[in-house]
C-alpha cells in the first residue's frame, strides 16, 4: 500500500468507507436538461464520494455530452467532497464501447474466429482510445468464460470453447485495454460460468477441481499477467458455492496463486442473489458479509449488502473494520493506479480517429467471417410450405 493511500485511509470516516465500496446506478439521477447538476449531485453525495458510476444508463446521449458529463462529475468530486477522491466510471466493452457515437467491432465470438492475435489487440487498443476519450475508466471486459454449454445464452460474448485460444486472445484484449494505463480492464466470469447446468444463465457448475484448473483458470491466469487491475465474480456457483462467496476461488486461488493485486467488483446484483437466488444468506447484511469476507470489495449495481448493512454486521461484530479496509484500499490502489488520485487528474476528452477505427472494424468483421460447406440444406426446398419451431421459448422474440 502506498503511503497516499494510507493517508487517505487514516482520514477516512467509517461513512466515507463503505462508500467507496459501492457503485451509483442512476447516473441520470445527476442530469438536468442532459448535463451535470450539481444541485443533485449535492443531494445524493452529500459532501462524500463514490467507489465507481456506471455509464450505461446514459448512452446514449452521445459522444461529447457523455465526454463533458465526466469532465463534470470528476471535478465536482475533486472540488465538493471531503477527500476529493474521483470515481471509476465504468462501461461495457465487449465489442466496442456501450456510448452512443463509438466504434462497433464485432462479437468477440467472432473476432477470436480469425485466429489473429494482433488484430484482437488492435481492437482492444482502439476500445481503450475511445472509453479514455470520454473519461471512462474501466471497461467490464474481456469475457474469458469458456463456452462449452452451447445452449448458453452469452456464448457470443466469449472466445469459444478452448481455453488455449481463450488465454492467447483474452491476455492480447487485456493488453490492448491496458496500453495507455489509463484504463482497467475486468477480467469475468471468475470461474467456469461458461458450463451452467441445461445452459441456463445462473445455473450451477459442476466441475472438479482438475477440470477448473485445466480448463477454466488457464485464460484468467494467462490474462492476470497483463495486469488487468479488476476482476468480475460469477454469478453461478461451483458445486455448491456460489463464487461470490468463496474466500477459495476469491483468496486462495485469485490472490495467493493467480497473483491479484487489483480490486474485485460483483457481478451486477450477485450479492442481492444470494438472498433471493442462491439462498445462502439469511438477511442483507448476511449477504453483504459473505461477500466481503470471501473477497468482493464493490458491489454494484446497488446497495443491497454493502454500504449500512455492512455497518449492522461490524456492530454485531461479525466483520471488522480491517475488512473493510482491505476493500477500500485495494479500490484506492486501482484508483491510483489509474492516476485519478494525481493531485492534476482530468479525465480524456479528445477525438480519435474515427476513419482508422471503423476500417479496423471492418477488416475485423472480414478477419471473423467463417465459410461452411452446404450440403443440400439450403436453399429450403420450394414444396416445403411449413417449418416447426418447437419448445417453451418457440414464440418468444
Amino acid at each position: 500500500m502506498s503511503s497516499k493511500i494510507e493517508f487517505l485511509q487514516r482520514q477516512m470516516t467509517l461513512e466515507e468507507k463503505l462508500r467507496q465500496m459501492q457503485m451509483l446506478e442512476d447516473t441520470t439521477s445527476l442530469l438536468e436538461n442532459g448535463k451535470f447538476s450539481k444541485e443533485k449531485a449535492d443531494k445524493i453525495f452529500g459532501g462524500i464520494g463514490i467507489g465507481c458510476v456506471q455509464t450505461w444508463q446514459i448512452h446514449n446521449l452521445g459522444k461529447d455530452e457523455i465526454a463533458n458529463f465526466v469532465y463534470d462529475l470528476q471535478e465536482y468530486l475533486k472540488t465538493n467532497t471531503r477527500l476529493g477522491i474521483p470515481a471509476l466510471i465504468v462501461a461495457e466493452s465487449l465489442h466496442g464501447v456501450q456510448v452512443e457515437d463509438m466504434t462497433v467491432f464485432p462479437q468477440i465470438i467472432g473476432l477470436s474466429s480469425s485466429w489473429d492475435e494482433d488484430l484482437v489487440e488492435d481492437v482492444a487498443r482502439a476500445i481503450s482510445e475511445e472509453a479514455e476519450s470520454v473519461g471512462i475508466s474501466q471497461v467490464f471486459a474481456p469475457d474469458l468464460d469458456l463456452a462449452r454449454e452451447p445452449r448458453w445464452g452469452r456464448v457470443e460474448e466469449t472466445y469459444g470453447e478452448d481455453p488455449y485460444l481463450t488465454a492467447k486472445l483474452g491476455a492480447r484484449y487485456t493488453r490492448g485495454i491496458r496500453h495507455s494505463g489509463k484504463i482497467a480492464a475486468t477480467l469475468k466470469h471468475f470461474a467456469a460460468h461458461g458450463d451452467p447446468e441445461n445452459g441456463i444463465n445462473l445455473s450451477p457448475v459442476s466441475t472438479g477441481e482438475r477440470k477448473l484448473r485445466e480448463l477454466y483458470l488457464p485464460p484468467f491466469e494467462a490474462s492476470i499477467k497483463e495486469d488487468p487491475l479488476s476482476i468480475m465474480p460469477a454469478y453461478s456457483e461451483i458445486d455448491g458455492k456460489p463464487c461470490h462467496t468463496s474466500s477459495k476461488l476469491l483468496g486462495k486461488i485469485l490472490r495467493d496463486e493467480l497473483g491479484f493485486s487489483g480490486y474485485t467488483i460483483s457481478d451486477y446484483s450477485a450479492i442481492k442473489m444470494l438472498y433471493e437466488f442462491h439462498k445462502t444468506a439469511e438477511s442483507n447484511s448476511d449477504a453483504g458479509k459473505q461477500a466481503l469476507l470471501a473477497g468482493v470489495d464493490l458491489e454494484a449495481p446497488t446497495e443491497f449488502g454493502f454500504g449500512k448493512y455492512l455497518l449492522t454486521s461490524l456492530k454485531n461484530g461479525e466483520i471488522s473494520e480491517e475488512d473493510i479496509d482491505r476493500a477500500v484500499s485495494r479500490v484506492l490502489y486501482v484508483k491510483e493506479r489509474l492516476g485519478l488520485l494525481d493531485a492534476d487528474y482530468k479525465p480524456g476528452r479528445f477525438d480519435f480517429d474515427r476513419t482508422a477505427h471503423r476500417s479496423l472494424a471492418l477488416r475485423a468483421a472480414e478477419e471473423s467471417i467463417v465459410l461452411l460447406k452446404n450440403n443440400g440444406v439450403l436453399p429450403i426446398k420450394k414444396e416445403i410450405r411449413k417449418i416447426a419451431v418447437i419448445g417453451p421459448n418457440s414464440d418468444t422474440v
